[in-house]
């Protein structure tokens, strides 16, 4: 796969192997060694060098381009599509999260999310992320496609603030 992916696509299928059960990385680097020079090996080594579980494993083109925008701006990779918990212990899943400054953003497609109760149901989350100490941003797909730069403006302030306070 390596020789005929691009980069995130190979990224995705070395997380979804982690996910599975299936990945083994002492003999992919055993095979690796064993190989002249094909195709692939240099950005497969890469993807390797680089995995962090839980960091690639997009659910639409609206995560990808939010993981997108968090990439080019050198943003530390966020985790993705993981559960965090509530004051009750429930937990929740989220689309993006930084745990360490407390930090989750919140895709909305127009597609999932412009119905009203759907929206409501969005808010009550909202609501319990928040008094589990979060700080919870939604960025609007026709946001993130028409003005990235504030959302980036955005997380790194939130980022950034809960780093310092």
């Amino acid at each position: 796969m390596a020789g005929i992916s691009r980069r995130r696509t190979l990224e995705k299928i070395v997380e979804e192997a982690v996910v599975l059960g299936v990945f083994d990385l002492r003999a992919i680097q055993e095979v690796l060694d064993t190989v002249a020079r094909p195709r692939g090996v240099r950005m497969l080594r890469s993807v390797l060098a680089g995995i962090r579980p839980g960091t690639t494993l997009t659910r639409s083109g609206l995560e990808e381009a939010m993981l997108a925008l968090c990439d080019r701006a050198g943003i530390e990779r966020p985790r993705v599509n993981l559960d965090v918990a509530l004051v009750d212990g429930a937990l929740v899943k989220v689309d993006f999260h930084w745990p360490r400054q407390r930090v989750i953003v919140e895709t909305d497609s127009n597609r999932y999310h412009a119905t009203h109760p759907k929206r409501r149901r969005d808010r009550a989350k909202d609501r319990a992320l928040q008094i589990a100490g979060w700080i919870v941003l939604r960025v609007p797909e026709e946001d993130l496609a028409e003005r990235p730069e504030l959302i980036l403006a955005d997380l790194i302030t939130a980022l950034t603030r809960r780093v310092e306070g």
